[in-house]
């Protein structure tokens, strides 16, 4: 389905190839990208021809420690060429700049920045600090005129070992744009276990609403996460439900009584020492009032092959 249109009966497809080679040395390290992405709208459509657009681009960042206590990033995007007339076609071209700071061994902060002619300026800060046990954490962005035009977003949390190999977290997140306000506050918890095994726990609670008026739509979400660790295999699972109750945040205002099933399951291998396998899928559907609203289905696969102390990254 279209995400642009969730609830609508466009359905896309959609297809990345990407890819990475990665060098490291003992104060920097560079890494060379490349992406082809393509994009089929109306997949299904009864009358006209479906439309097809993408785009190609390399990149190349790299970090450099000016300092034991200073990091310094920078990245470049460049779109070297767009095909056909639909969404994907359009020049996602992006430099980005930024430094972390390392207050002292258990406190850090970082401040990027970047720009595009299509995406427009974003900026970013990030910081941890660590008191005793517990974690706390932030981050701030602004996208000024890009695609969330106008949007700030906060994510504020803490989490604390309360004992062998159990984790607790608390995280709070609030986004707004010209228009509406979204909070939402998660809790959870995760467990591992000597034998490979690590499970966690996430519920989550959030609203959105108009800015001048009060929140007519709220959502509930949890979900369940399973990984398992053992003589280089990997194997994770997570199955999520979200419900939606309220009315539509647009006119005329409309009852919302919506649930989503969500579900991934992903693998690694470590073939050899140097050569690693992967593959995901993800799954989800949506029902509105009991009838079927919304499908996704995404697969995705990728191979490592690390050269110390370069790396090769192949990803579709």
């Amino acid at each position: 389905v279209d995400p642009r249109e969730p609830f609508g009966r466009r359905e896309i497809a959609m297809r990345t190839i990407s890819g990475y080679a990665g060098y490291r040395a003992a104060l920097w390290d560079v890494r060379l990208e490349a992406r082809d992405l393509e994009l089929v709208e109306d997949v299904r459509a009864l009358e006209g021809a479906s439309a097809r657009s993408g785009r190609t681009s390399l990149g190349v960042a790299g970090r450099y420690r000016l300092h034991e206590r200073l990091l310094l990033r920078a990245g470049q995007r460049v779109a070297v060429a767009t095909r056909g007339q639909g969404a994907a076609a359009f020049d996602d071209t992006f430099s980005s700049v930024g430094a972390e700071v390392e207050i002292d061994p258990r406190a850090r902060v970082g401040v990027h920045g970047g720009w595009g002619p299509k995406l427009g300026p974003l900026a970013w800060l990030t910081a941890e600090v660590a008191r005793g046990p517990e974690i706390f954490y932030g981050s701030y962005s602004v996208d000024v005129d890009g695609p969330d035009a106008g949007e700030r977003r906060a994510v504020t949390g803490a989490r604390t070992r309360a004992a062998d190999g159990t984790v607790v977290f608390v995280e709070d997140v609030s986004a707004h744009d010209a228009g509406a306000v979204r909070m939402a506050r998660a809790v959870g918890a995760s467990l591992a276990s000597v034998s490979g095994l690590e499970l966690s726990a996430r519920y989550e609670r959030g609203v959105r609403h108009p800015l001048d008026a009060a929140a007519p739509l709220r959502r509930d979400a949890g979900g369940l996460t399973a990984t398992w660790v053992r003589d280089g295999v990997r194997l994770h699972a997570r199955a999520e439900m979200r419900f939606e109750r309220g009315r539509t945040l647009l006119q005329p205002s409309l009852p919302v009584d919506r649930v989503q099933r969500v579900a991934s399951a992903a693998a690694s291998w470590q073939v050899a020492p140097a050569l690693q396998l992967s593959g995901r899928l993800n799954w989800s559907d949506t029902l509105s009032g009991g009838a079927a609203e919304a499908l996704f289905l995404e697969a995705s696969g990728g191979l490592a092959w690390r050269i110390d102390p370069a790396v090769l990254v192949l990803h579709y």
